[in-house]
Order: C-alpha cells, then sequence, then structure tokens
C-alpha cells in the first residue's frame, strides 16, 4: 500500500485555537504603579508568556490581594490554555473588587473556552449592568459566537462592540477570526490591518495576519508577515514556528528546520516546537531526526497525537512496521475519533502481508469517513488479495458512488474480477462503460467474442478512427489526423472529446480560428471541460482576443480552482495590467503544484521587472532546482 509522504497535522486546527486562546478581554496597557506587574504586562503584550509568568508570580507574591495582579496572572494563563487555574485568578480578582468590569469579562471568557456557555453568559450579563454603554462585553459576547462556531453572529455583535469604541482592537482580531473561519482571507486581512493601525505594535495581529495569508495560499506574503512579527517580537515563539511552516509550504525545509530549532532554543521545554522541527525533515526524509524530534515531544507532552503519528510514519520509512505500528495504535488509544491513525496503520500492517488486519483498520477508518478515496481504494485491493471479489465489488460501487469523475477506473477494475468470475455479461457493460467514460483500454476488452453484441454500437464503430487519429497525432500528421476525427465525429456527433481533439489539430496548424469553433463545441457539449475551456484561451491570446481569453481563464478557475496551469496563464495575461493580480496568480499556481518550475520562472521574471531583485532570484534558484535550464540562466544574468 502506498501512503502520502509526510504526514503533516491540518494547519487550520492550530490557527483556529490560537485565534480564540490568545485574545483575553482586558489588559492594562497604563502603568499600575507595581514595578514587576508593569514588565511583565509589558512582555505579556509582546507576547512573550515564558518570560512574563515569573514577573507574575513574583508580583502576586508580594501583592496577593492586588485586583490587576490576580486579573493578569489569570489572562496569561487564560492564553497558554491552563483555564482552571486562570478561573482560580478571575474569582479571587472578582472577590477583592466586585464592582469591576474585566474580571467578569475575562472570566466569561475562560467559560466560553470551557464550553460552560450558561456560567459564561451569566458574567457577560453582569459586565453588561456594570458597564452599558462600553464595548467591552460586546467584544466578549463576539468571542462566546466564535467559540459556538456562530461566525456570522460573532460579526455583527463584533461590529457592535467596535461602533460603540473604535479603539478595542482586540475586537478588530476576533473579527477577524470569524472571517477566517469563513474562508474570507482578504476581508480578514483588511479587518486585521485597522487593528495594526490602532495598535502598531500588537504581535497577534501580525500573527493572525501572516496565517490569513498562508490559508490562501500567498506564501511570499504570509512570510512578509512573519518577518514583521519577529521584527516586533525576536523572542515571539509562535511568530517562529508559523514562519517554520511557512517556509515548509515554500519548500524551504531547511529554512523550516532553523526556524524551529530557534524556537526550542527560546523554550526547550515546547513539545510543539519539537514536532514541527520533525514534520518539517519529512520532504528530506531525515528519518533518524524526525525520531529524535518526536521523541523529546512526546517526553514532554505523552498524550501527544501528533508525535506518534510522525514517529509512527518515520519508522514505516526505514522499515521498523512493528514500532510504526506500536506508535500509531498508541495514538489510537489517544484519540479513536481521529482517521489518520487508522490509515497508516493500515499500510503498515499490509506491509508485513497482514491483509485482514489491515482490512479491519481500514473499515474502522471508514466508519469514521465514509467516503474517504484513500480507504476506499486500498479496501478493494486487499479485498482482491484475500480473495473477497464479491466484497471488491461491492467497494468498487460505493467508489463510483462517491467520485463519479474516476468511475472509468473503477469500471475497469470491475470488469476484470467479473471475468475472473466468467461473468462476461457484467464484464462486457463495465467494458463499454470505460469507453463511453472515455478509457479506451476498454476496447480491446469489447473485442472479446463474449461482447459481440456491443460490436455495433456506434462508439465501437468509432472507435478506429479514434485509434488511428492518436497514432497521426503522434507523428505530427495533423492534416490527416483532422480528416480521421472529422469521419469520428460524423459517427458521435455529440462526443465533446472528439471536437476537443480535432481542435487540437487545429491548433498545431496555427488555424485558431477553427480551433476555437471545435472548442467552443466541446464546451457546449460538455460545459464544465476544464481543458476545451483552457485550450480555447491559448487559442484567443493567439489571435490577441485578450479580453475573451481571461474571461476563458476566469470560467476554468470557477469549474476547477485547483488547475495550476490556469493560474499561470492567467497571471502572464495579467501583467501589464494588474501587478498584484498578476503575483497573486502566479503564487495560486504554485500553491497547487509545488513543482511547477515554469510558475517559479515566471514569477521570477515578473519580480524582475518590478524591482524585487531578491524576491526574483529565489524564484530562479527554486525553478532551476526542479529542472528549468530557463531559469538557470536567468539566475546567472541577474543574480550574484
Amino acid at each position: 500500500m502506498t501512503r502520502r509522504p509526510g504526514f503533516r497535522v491540518p494547519f487550520l486546527d492550530l490557527i483556529t485555537k490560537c485565534l480564540l486562546l490568545l485574545l483575553p478581554t482586558c489588559s492594562f496597557a497604563q502603568s499600575t504603579g507595581i514595578q514587576l506587574l508593569d514588565d511583565a504586562i509589558l512582555l505579556h503584550e509582546k507576547s512573550n508568556n515564558p518570560a512574563a509568568i515569573p514577573l507574575y508570580k513574583k508580583a502576586l507574591e508580594q501583592h496577593p490581594e492586588n485586583y490587576q495582579c490576580n486579573l493578569e496572572m489569570g489572562n496569561i494563563l487564560w492564553e497558554t490554555g491552563k483555564l482552571d487555574s486562570a478561573l482560580l485568578y478571575f474569582d479571587r480578582a472578582i472577590k477583592i473588587d466586585p464592582s469591576r468590569v474585566e474580571g467578569y469579562l475575562s472570566r466569561a471568557g475562560v467559560f466560553y473556552a470551557m464550553r460552560i456557555f450558561v456560567k459564561g453568559d451569566n458574567d457577560a450579563l453582569k459586565a453588561l449592568q456594570l458597564q452599558p454603554a462600553s464595548g467591552l462585553p460586546y467584544n466578549l459576547l463576539g468571542y462566546s459566537l466564535l467559540e459556538r462556531n456562530e461566525y456570522l453572529k460573532a460579526i455583527l455583535t463584533l461590529d457592535s462592540a467596535i461602533s460603540k469604541d473604535k479603539t478595542i482592537y482586540k475586537a478588530y482580531v476576533n473579527k477577524a477570526g470569524a472571517l477566517m473561519n469563513l474562508k474570507r482571507y482578504a476581508e480578514a486581512i483588511a479587518v486585521l490591518d485597522q487593528a495594526i493601525v490602532i495598535k502598531p505594535d500588537y504581535v497577534n495581529a501580525f500573527y493572525n495576519k501572516a496565517n490569513a495569508y498562508k490559508l490562501s495560499g500567498d506564501y511570499e506574503q504570509a512570510l512578509t508577515e512573519c518577518n514583521k512579527l519577529l521584527e516586533l517580537d525576536n523572542k515571539n515563539i509562535e511568530g517562529f514556528l508559523l514562519r517554520a511552516n511557512v517556509k515548509d509550504d515554500l519548500g524551504d525545509e531547511l529554512g523550516a528546520i532553523d526556524d524551529c530549532t530557534l524556537a526550542i532554543a527560546l523554550d526547550s521545554n515546547n513539545a510543539r516546537a519539537y514536532n514541527e522541527r520533525a514534520l518539517a525533515r519529512f520532504d528530506i526524509q531525515d528519518n533518524s531526526e524526525i525520531i529524535t524530534d518526536c521523541n523529546h515531544a512526546i517526553a514532554l507532552k505523552p498524550d501527544y497525537y501528533d508525535a506518534y503519528i510522525q514517529r509512527g510514519d518515520a519508522y514505516d520509512n526505514l522499515g521498523d512496521y512493528d514500532k510504526a505500528i506500536a506508535d500509531y495504535t498508541k495514538a489510537i488509544s489517544l484519540d479513536s475519533t481521529k482517521l489518520i491513525a487508522y490509515r497508516e496503520i493500515a499500510a503498515s500492517v499490509a506491509k508485513k502481508n497482514d491483509y485482514k488486519v489491515s482490512l479491519n483498520y481500514i473499515r474502522k477508518g471508514l466508519q469514521l469517513e465514509p467516503d474517504n478515496k484513500y480507504l476506499l481504494v486500498h479496501k478493494f485491493q486487499l479485498q482482491q488479495v484475500t480473495g473477497d471479489l464479491t466484497g471488491a465489488l461491492t467497494t468498487l460501487n460505493q467508489c463510483i458512488k462517491y467520485f463519479p469523475d474516476s468511475a472509468a477506473i473503477y469500471n475497469y477494475e470491475k470488469m476484470y474480477i467479473f471475468d475472473t468470475l466468467h461473468d462476461y455479461t457484467n464484464a462486457c457493460k463495465c467494458a463499454f462503460a470505460c469507453l463511453k467514460d472515455g478509457l479506451e483500454d476498454g476496447y480491446d476488452y469489447l473485442l472479446k467474442p463474449q461482447c459481440a453484441a456491443y460490436k455495433k454500437q456506434p462508439l465501437m464503430i468509432a472507435e478506429p478512427f479514434i485509434l488511428q487519429s492518436q497514432k497521426e497525432f503522434a507523428s505530427g500528421m495533423f492534416y490527416a489526423e483532422i480528416a480521421t476525427l472529422t469521419k469520428a465525429i460524423a459517427i458521435l456527433p455529440d462526443s465533446a472529446s472528439l471536437y476537443y481533439n480535432r481542435g487540437g489539430g487545429k491548433r498545431q496548424l496555427n488555424d485558431f480560428a477553427g480551433a476555437i469553433v471545435d472548442y467552443t463545441k466541446a464546451i457546449s457539449l460538455r460545459p464544465k471541460f476544464r481543458d476545451a475551456i483552457v485550450a480555447r484561451a491559448v487559442a484567443k491570446t493567439y489571435l490577441d482576443d485578450i479580453t475573451g481569453a481571461m474571461i476563458d481563464y476566469q470560467l476554468a478557475i470557477k469549474v476547477d480552482p485547483t488547475y495550476a496551469i490556469v493560474y499561470n496563464n492567467y497571471a502572464i495575461l495579467l501583467q501589464h495590467s494588474d501587478s498584484a493580480a498578476a503575483i497573486d496568480n502566479f503564487t495560486k499556481a504554485i500553491q497547487y503544484n509545488k513543482k511547477y518550475a515554469a510558475a517559479y520562472l515566471h514569477r521570477g521574471a515578473f519580480y524582475l521587472t518590478l524591482g524585487k531583485k531578491e524576491a526574483a532570484c529565489t524564484d530562479f534558484k527554486k525553478a532551476e532546482s526542479l529542472g528549468s535550464d530557463d531559469a538557470k540562466v536567468e539566475r546567472l544574468l541577474n543574480c550574484k
């Protein structure tokens, strides 16, 4: 069984956690009259929590009955996830002075984070009674709606907070959090910019802004924002880990490892830093060091699910399947609701040829996610190996149900199983389904005597012409190819693929107008024919119909938002009219195909025209590493 190399923890989960846990309701920026407390607050505001916590403790030792000391200690414990301890300090602060609103606001926030909504609502109502005109209670209520995943309501409530007091910068950050959860990244970035205007040194705003760029696929801008964050606070551990993650996305694994190492130097007890460094090592296959890092992470956090998965993957890569299985088993014992451990353990067990046990793990995984393509495909493969052909057919039918775009592949597998079972009627039926879906391997099977009933089907009559046209195309005989495809079209006038192929032949002969006619016909027959839409855009470009080409590229993006070539081609057209959009589209091309050398080359060349030589050279080097000779020339000409 094959598996995806280098398991990656979904970073969105980490983002969401940081957005919600790093936003205590109140913090005092003015002098408190207690030097230790002032120093702690200054470090706290810069998110240097490891240094701030000892100072808060010392301040409390000297002033145990001070309201602000207890409040701020509660806030920082809230930020660091120690919610039960935070409640104790908020309780004490409220007992010291029940007339002040901040303690109720913060305690309500912790209750909401703990999903104890009734108690949280009671504290929020008390805060509203104490300060009905303040925006702070509305900020808290917006935060609570974030915790309840009611993002649209959260945005409305946070807008109320902002309308009452435009200086509550954390309300902007919370609003941005809601927008990010709705994947409205551009809006989130704009809101975070407002927070930064109010408080230019608020590192959390830069952190979340970098995250928003990262989640939108603009890794270069995410890196820029990470750098700004670390300029403000060069000891910000979360900032280093975020930058490491961005660098890893950009293919700079060594840079990612360096940033994780810097985070570890700042806090050698940070389990996540070791785990992130292990993740960064996967692409360079440094399995022994991955294991070492995971050992550190697990020693610090014995219930660290992700670290067990990473270490298991490293053991699996080294062929030590027993240790891999032990780690995946431990992960399942920690959280049996997560799919990844079942998928990974099934793969390792299968490598030991224990197929029935592997199947059992796959079935458990499918209980969690019935439409998981990886598990379904490997399930039918293992069923074939173990001789359960009837079960394999059932699983293949599930594959067709969930993934109809790949039906031809699954029908092809069914064809062979039915043939093995001597069920030739169904075997021929599946072979014909393959042929109808464009998989020509089914044609050879249909030539067998048992499939004689299909020989008079138009598709079977046209198939020899289709095969002949393919040979003519491969030989560069484009006029002959066009003539042959015209014969096939006469038999199958509703075949979008035939018009598309004939358009390709015309394009080879520089008959772009004729190609556009055929591509347009193909699209009319199959409106979501992505490749035909892109091919028509290319033909329009050759005829200088730039507007028409742009419209087609926009249509192709709607049909398939993950198709890297579309973004690259669209960006090339945008270079003369919209520089920012061009860069954005080159970046998206790279996001969806990290080995797309041409996109790196084109973006680098465009950076050069914009005077961004450093960025250009980075792209040229990356394209060269991916095998681009043109990029090597550009690097030698323009870079040191």
